[in-house]
C-alpha cells in the first residue's frame, strides 16, 4: 500500500490500520444508532442486556474487544512510565521537588 494522507482512504483500503480509539468512537455512534442517544461510554454495560436489538450484538462484541485492548495499552504504558520514574528516583537521577511530586501525586 502506498504512503496516502487522507486517513480515510487508507482505512477504507485496509481495516487493520483504524486507530483503536476511532474505532471505539465510531463502534460507539453505531451503538447509540441502534440503542439510543442516551448510551454513552461510562454507562456501557458489560454484557448485553436482553432488550437491544440483535444487529447490536457485533458491534457490541467488537467495542468490548476495542476498549479492553485500549486498557490493556494504558495499563502497559503506564507501567513503563512507572518504572522509568522509580528507576530515575533511586538511581540518584536529580529530579526537581516539583516533578517528583507530580509523579507521586499520579501514582
Amino acid at each position: 500500500m502506498s504512503k496516502n494522507t487522507n486517513p480515510d482512504r487508507v482505512f477504507a483500503e485496509d481495516p487493520e490500520m483504524i486507530p483503536l480509539k476511532h474505532e471505539r468512537e465510531v463502534l460507539l455512534t453505531r451503538l447509540r444508532a441502534l440503542i439510543g442517544p442516551e448510551l454513552s461510554a461510562s454507562s456501557m454495560p458489560s454484557e448485553a442486556p436482553p432488550h437491544w436489538p440483535q444487529e447490536a450484538a457485533a458491534p457490541f462484541a467488537r467495542y468490548l474487544i476495542v476498549t479492553d485492548e485500549l486498557s490493556r495499552l494504558n495499563s502497559r504504558h503506564t507501567s513503563r512510565q512507572l518504572t522509568r520514574f522509580l528507576s530515575a528516583d533511586t538511581e540518584g537521577v536529580e529530579q526537581t521537588r516539583a516533578m517528583r511530586q507530580w509523579w507521586w501525586d499520579r501514582y
